[in-house]
């Protein structure tokens, strides 16, 4: 069987979703809904923790030892650092939980109205959600993978 002929006979082989699995759907949505919000909650406070952080890094060094003592003074630097990663990090997580929020808006609405188009695309959400979820945990590992070593190396 040729791929074109594949296709027709899927076509033909609709999957239709019982009342049970779109309770399960339902349920799934009013979750991730939750969870959405909730991340949505956590990002604005790391994105305000990383702001406080630039804002402290000004201020930081001025309340270290006298310069009389020839003490390094980095910490305004790191809190600095720390700072913009902070709302770096918030800044792309936004990304995938607004696609988690809008599969739950998609999904609810798409089981309520009875829409196959509405369902395609709510499965589409949350294809992107936990294809960006994956990618940036691969990034996140890789690059503690990458800069461990280094800390090791450099005793910072």
């Amino acid at each position: 069987m040729n791929p074109t002929e594949e296709l027709s006979s899927l076509n033909q082989n609709h999957i239709k979703i019982s009342e049970q699995a779109q309770n399960y759907l339902l349920t799934t949505s009013n979750w991730t809904k939750f969870f959405a919000i909730i991340n949505f909650i956590g990002i604005a406070l790391m994105i305000l923790v990383g702001a406080m952080l630039l804002v402290m890094s000004k201020f930081i060094d001025q309340f270290q030892a006298p310069s009389s003592y020839n003490l390094p003074t980095t910490q305004g630097n790191i809190f600095f650092i720390i700072g913009i990663l902070y709302i770096l990090i918030g800044a792309i997580l936004i990304v995938p939980f607004a696609y988690l929020n809008r599969f739950s808006n998609s999904c609810r609405r798409a089981i309520m109205l009875e829409n196959e188009a509405e369902m395609e695309d709510s499965f589409y959400f949350m294809k992107v959600f936990w294809k960006f979820i994956g990618i940036f945990i691969i990034v996140y590992i890789s690059l503690i993978l990458l800069v461990l070593p280094l800390l090791m190396l450099f005793s910072i």
